[in-house]
């Protein structure tokens, strides 16, 4: 985690519930003293609007301060990313490509960063927070063709029996070009999902992730492999069939056997002269 950008969301949160509080204040008294003041209806039903509207945004900033709080207070005092106790799988929304694409990233977390997810703590904002080996696994699913939903939910989830992988994707802050969008994405599904012109990558340290272009090279080795593999599955394919044929026909031959002895007859010696 990074603690100082936890400090400093901390103090920003600070800083605005002292707003909050002002707002609120504000427009209670222009509600008790409306007459006094002169106040239309028009005025009195925008001061509520506002009363509202910061008591509810007063509750989401203090909760979220205070789950920042203890994150900073506990976090300090793990050891090691696979600490003891469960393990969480966390669906961020929906990230937009395009008109027409988008894609959706879920990550692996212990609880100590699940529960900034559980308890509302805005999902661009928990990942701001992130590093590189906060997330114990990264799987990113590109899909296109299907309408962008704008939904700011995280699905949380237990996880458990999980056995750490020798290798993983990296996980990359992506940003597409001329929009103010930026999600989390798995290094090996960069490619699937943007053009390489017209994107940005960071990794979660902040480093500048550069994937490369594939080469004609590179494109057709993969060609390459791609046939050879399909060239042995169909041997094996062709083996399988045989090895199910030929067992086929021995069980055919043994309920044969099995029949002809339990009828009392002498089996023909032609049966075993067929060369099989």
């Amino acid at each position: 985690m990074k603690l100082d950008k936890i400090e400093q969301k901390i103090n920003d949160l600070t800083y605005r519930i002292k707003l909050d509080e002002i707002a609120i204040n504000k427009a209670q008294y222009n509600l008790k003293f409306a007459r006094r003041l002169g106040l239309s209806e028009e005025l009195l039903d925008k001061y509520s609007e506002n009363l509202d509207y910061y008591n509810s945004k007063i509750v989401t900033d203090k909760n979220t301060l205070n789950i920042f709080k203890e994150c900073f207070d506990e976090y300090g005092r793990i050891t090691s990313t696979y600490a003891e106790g469960y393990l969480f799988r966390c669906t961020l929304p929906f990230e937009e490509v395009d008109g027409t694409s988008n894609y959706q990233t879920s990550i692996l977390v212990n609880d100590n960063v699940a529960k900034m997810f559980a308890n509302g703590v805005s999902y661009k904002d928990v990942v701001s927070c992130l590093e590189s080996h906060d997330i114990i696994d990264i799987e990113t699913e590109f899909r296109s063709h299907v309408p962008y939903i704008d939904c700011k939910n995280v699905g949380v989830e237990i996880i458990d029996n999980v056995e750490p992988k020798d290798t993983l994707d990296e996980p990359i802050l992506a940003s597409v070009y001329g929009k103010n969008k930026e999600g989390l994405i798995a290094s090996s599904k960069i490619f699937t999902c943007y053009p390489f012109e017209n994107v940005s990558y960071k990794t979660l340290s902040g480093e500048t992730y550069n994937p490369g272009v594939p080469s004609f090279d590179e494109i057709n080795a993969l060609r390459t492999a791609t046939s050879t593999k399909e060239q042995k599955y169909e041997a094996l394919e062709g083996l399988e069939t045989t090895v199910r044929e030929k067992m086929q026909a021995s069980i055919d031959k043994i309920n044969y056997a099995l029949a002809e002895t339990e009828a009392g007859y002498t089996l023909d010696d032609k049966f075993y002269t067929n060369g099989d």
